[in-house]
């Protein structure tokens, strides 16, 4: 590695680090939001027997791993869904870094890999979409779109334009097929999406959303025997990579 090089895998090292504390910090959200139970002011606890954790428990990704997926105290089994959690927060936040380089751009887009990340977790095991989760992508998006220096004109327009073509979606199914095919969490998520992208990349969203829903819709169906499923986790997908697509190639990907 040649001395030019070092601080670029320094970089990516604490780029790394910050993305996985950001992880933890989802399955955080993903076991609390749901339950109503408070953020930041009790000690984390295993879901099973009760028992305070300690740093040695809390390493993201390490202390899973170390221990095997199991409790310490306990020794009942930790599901994988908190390190899939920490390590997908960790990729999203590498890939925002890597289009974006260290700056307010990154920050923005790890608030949202993180807010959506734990909104799409939510999704798919409770059918529900966090207020909390959303105001937090919305927020970053408005920041977001002051710092690429579009104007509010159009993040308006966008976050109208999506949120109204959510509900027609909604009232459409709800009349003639008698089924909610989005829920008022999806509507809102649209409109964040919004938020975040010029109207000349919306196509793009939703062409990337759709057929991430068919995938998880055909995956959901196979695996639940349900023809109904969480969309929230599609409109996610949609979004992130949608804006990385957006900074990294405004030209093809809407301008």
């Amino acid at each position: 590695m040649t001395p030019a090089a070092l601080p670029l895998a320094a970089e990516v090292i604490a780029v790394v680090f910050i993305g996985l504390a950001l992880g933890s910090l989802a399955s955080l959200l993903v076991h609390r939001l749901p339950r109503g139970l408070p953020v930041g002011r009790t000690r984390s606890r295993c879901p099973r027997c009760g028992a305070r954790l300690g740093a040695r428990d809390l390493v993201p990704l390490v202390s899973w791993l170390a221990a095997r997926g199991r409790c310490r105290h306990c020794g009942g089994a930790i599901g994988w869904r908190y390190p899939a959690i920490e390590a997908s927060t960790a990729l999203a936040v590498l890939a925002g870094w890597a289009v974006t380089g260290v700056g307010a751009q990154a920050a923005c887009l790890a608030v949202l890999a993180t807010a959506l990340i734990a909104a799409a977790a939510v999704d798919l095991e409770w059918r529900i979409l966090p207020d909390s989760a959303l105001l937090a992508a919305g927020a970053a998006g408005l920041g977001w779109r002051a710092l690429a220096g579009g104007t509010w004109a159009g993040t308006v327009l966008g976050a109208a334009l999506l949120a109204a073509l959510a509900l027609g979606l909604r009232a459409w199914f709800t009349r003639r097929r008698g089924v909610e095919a989005l829920g008022l969490g999806d509507v809102k998520l649209m409109a964040v999406a919004g938020l975040w992208l010029p109207p000349a990349a919306l196509p793009a969203f939703l062409v990337l959303a759709g057929t991430a829903g068919t995938l998880l819709g055909l995956a959901w169906q196979r695996h639940h025997g349900a023809h109904q499923f969480p969309f929230g986790p599609a409109l996610a997908f949609g979004l992130y990579a949608t804006v990385l697509a957006h900074t990294a190639a405004p030209g093809v990907v809407g301008v």
